[in-house]
């Protein structure tokens, strides 16, 4: 889990409830008195394999995830990527940046992100 930094908004990658082999990206929103978590919109499938970091700019406004990737066209090894999600401020909710993936090589077990700074 990590939480964006005005703390409003907490993002978890999870199985998908369907049983269906697959991942999700759930949103929660805090309440900042209880500290309780309610869950908002509907989960972001992600569908590509592997997906192995979440990690949130620290301005808040966009959140990142490392995963490989299938190259394009569909033949050779896996190649690591970086799908990048805009986070709309009033409501958490997440929409992918046009261009996303983007490839940055070859894919090696344990390839991530480990840090976004300004």
């Amino acid at each position: 889990m990590i939480i964006e930094p005005t703390g409003h908004f907490a993002y978890v990658i999870g199985s998908t409830s369907s049983g269906v082999t697959g991942a999700a990206l759930y949103t929660y929103s805090l309440n900042a008195s209880t500290g309780a978590l309610s869950p908002v919109g509907t989960p972001v499938a992600l569908d590509y394999l592997n997906s192995v970091r979440l990690q949130i700019d620290p301005s808040g406004q966009f959140a990142y995830i490392t995963t490989a990737v299938p190259p394009l066209p569909p033949i050779g090894p896996l190649e690591v990527g970086i799908y990048a999600y805009a986070i709309d401020a009033s409501t958490g909710a997440l929409t992918l940046v046009p261009g996303s993936p983007f490839v940055v090589g070859p894919y090696t077990a344990g390839s991530t992100v480990l840090a976004i700074t300004n």
